[in-house]
Order: structure tokens, then C-alpha cells, then sequence
């Protein structure tokens, strides 16, 4: 009996490790591997306690089971020291020739309240606004007010289906979009924005469409690998932001974090969550922040909910000069 439930605790740790690694091919199973960190924890205790039997019992089959488990487990390992003990460096004493770029990032359904909003925004002194909205008829009122409260010019405003308002202290050029699409696609851009004369970053957004569309799911993870692509083959600093829909979990979250090198803002919070902010039994985080090591990062946070769907975001990043001279050096010399 003793060597059957152990069996079937190997499976069922083989089994949670399988669904883990497998991309999801919809939304549905990526939503369930959302629950990997709560899965994968019900192995951790089967190790220990098969653990535990070994020293109790002290027989090779479970020392070989035991082995086995602790593979397994390197996942949840890795996901505990990103979620929870990451360290982000943090600028050194030596003060940055460029000022600090402070971002903050709100997608809209239904704004409860536009002052909120605006003391946000003057609370984390952004001086970089990335503001999703859904709901056409308070597009003047929030533009308006944006401008009366923070002097700020705006980038780019696109009136399609939805409004994608963007605004800056910084001089700015937008090198890629695709504002004038045609049909039903993730909207995105990349822009450059230019801190000083000395210090330039690329600013890449993606807002992908409603996942639980099999299509529209297939749709974001292409446009998410383009923008992770770019990242990837530009040796530069470069932030990446927006509502990319895939949690933590995805294809498309690892293809920045892990493939491309880039850091989640969040990283060392803990399971933070972006949405659903009218909800105390579904929250998920689909809202990102990433950076490269061009930067330090100063703080970041979700802050209060202003919205029915979507907690904002904010975080401020100083840039890295030593690292990037540094950089600069290792590439001239390949």
C-alpha cells in the first residue's frame, strides 16, 4: 500500500509538471496554469513528506522518490525566488546625468473617478502616461484635465474602437505602429523617447484583444513574440509595457523574462494581481511592466483601483549609465 501512494504521488507531480511546461493553446489552459503556484505547492509537500519517510523508513525506493520530486520541484524553486526574494538593483550613490523616468500605466472600462486619477498621477510623479481607454464619452473630460494637471504634451491619440491616450515630459518619436489597421488587431507601438541628450530608450506597448476569442488568442501570442523579438535584437535600453492578457505563466510572459532578458517591475512582491479589481475570487495578473538592465528600478507598485477591471501601475526606473558604457564597450570589441 505504502509503495502504491507513493506511485501516485510521483504521478500527480509528473502530471502538475507536465501541464506546467506545456504551452497553452488557449486562454482557458493558460488561466489554469495560473494555479501552477498552488499546484506545484501540493508537490513541495509530497516531497517532504515522502522526505520524511525516508528518514523514517530509511528504504531505496523512496530515496530514489524522492530524487525524482526534488527535480520536479525546480520549478516552483525558481518561481518563489522571482516572486518573492528577487532583489532589483538599485542605482549606486553616484547620481544619474538623466532624470528619472517615471511611468505610469492605466487601462480604463469605466473610470470611477477622475480626480483619483489625477492625484495618482501627481503622486507618482509621472512624467511618462500610458492610458488605455475604453469609454469614449470621457475622452475630452481626461484629456483636458490631464493637461491642466501635468504639464505634458501628448504623443499619440488614436480614435478607432477604443482610445490610446500617451503623454510625456520627454521628446519622444514613435518608429513603429500600427495606429492605421485596418481590422481587429492587437494595437502596439514602439516609440523612442529621449531623456537627455545623452540617454535615449525605447518604449515598447501592447494592448492585445479579448483572449477568450480562440483566434484573438493566437493573435496576441504572435504580436507578444514580434515585441519580444524587437527587444531581443536591440542591444539598448528599453522598457515594455501594457495589457498583454497572459499571466505570469504563458508563452508569452517567459518569452520576455526568460528568452529575452528583461525583468518583470513586480518581481520580488510577491503574486501580485492586475485584475479583476471588483473581484475577491478572480485575480490574475495580465498586466505588465518590463525592463532590461539599462535600468535600475527605483519602486514599482499597482495602486489603488480606479476602475471595475484594472488596477493602474506605476514605476520609476533610473538609467544605468556605468552599465551602459560598460555594454557599449563589450559590443564594440565583438
Amino acid at each position: 500500500m505504502e509503495k502504491i501512494l507513493i506511485l501516485l504521488a510521483l504521478i500527480i507531480c509528473l502530471f502538475l509538471n507536465l501541464a506546467t511546461y506545456a504551452p497553452p493553446v488557449s486562454f482557458y489552459l493558460d488561466l489554469v496554469t495560473n494555479l501552477q503556484s498552488y499546484l506545484l505547492c501540493i508537490q513541495l509537500i509530497l516531497t517532504i513528506f515522502l522526505a520524511y519517510q525516508l528518514v523514517r523508513y530509511r528504504k531505496k525506493f523512496i530515496f530514489f522518490a524522492v530524487i525524482i520530486l526534488l527535480v520536479l520541484n525546480f520549478r516552483i524553486f525558481s518561481e518563489i525566488k522571482n516572486f518573492y526574494f528577487f532583489k532589483h538593483s538599485y542605482p549606486s550613490s553616484q547620481a544619474s546625468k538623466a532624470p528619472p523616468l517615471n511611468l505610469y500605466f492605466a487601462k480604463l472600462n469605466s473610470l470611477s473617478s477622475l480626480s483619483n486619477l489625477k492625484q495618482q498621477i501627481s503622486d507618482t510623479k509621472a512624467n511618462v502616461l500610458i492610458i488605455k481607454n475604453y469609454n469614449p464619452s470621457i475622452t475630452g473630460n481626461l484629456i483636458s484635465a490631464l493637461r491642466t494637471s501635468a504639464e505634458m504634451k501628448i504623443l499619440e491619440y488614436h480614435k478607432a474602437d477604443f482610445d490610446l491616450l500617451l503623454l510625456t515630459e520627454f521628446k519622444w518619436e514613435i518608429i513603429q505602429d500600427n495606429f492605421d489597421q485596418q481590422q481587429s488587431l492587437p494595437s502596439y507601438f514602439v516609440a523612442r523617447i529621449e531623456l537627455n541628450q545623452e540617454t535615449k530608450t525605447k518604449l515598447l506597448f501592447l494592448n492585445a484583444l479579448d483572449p477568450l476569442i480562440e483566434d484573438n488568442f493566437h493573435t496576441n501570442k504572435a504580436y507578444c513574440r514580434r515585441l519580444a523579438t524587437l527587444v531581443k535584437n536591440n542591444q539598448e535600453p528599453h522598457i515594455v509595457v501594457g495589457s498583454f492578457l497572459a499571466t505570469p505563466h504563458s508563452q508569452c510572459y517567459n518569452w520576455f523574462t526568460t528568452k529575452e532578458r528583461a525583468y518583470d517591475s513586480l518581481w520580488g512582491k510577491g503574486l501580485v494581481q492586475t485584475w479583476k479589481a471588483d473581484s475577491y475570487l478572480i485575480n490574475l495578473k495580465l498586466d505588465h511592466i518590463f525592463y532590461n538592465k539599462f535600468w535600475n528600478l527605483n519602486s514599482a507598485s499597482t495602486l489603488p483601483s480606479i476602475d471595475r477591471f484594472h488596477f493602474p501601475q506605476s514605476a520609476s526606473f533610473t538609467f544605468d549609465h556605468n552599465f551602459s558604457k560598460s555594454a557599449l564597450a563589450n559590443s564594440d570589441k565583438s
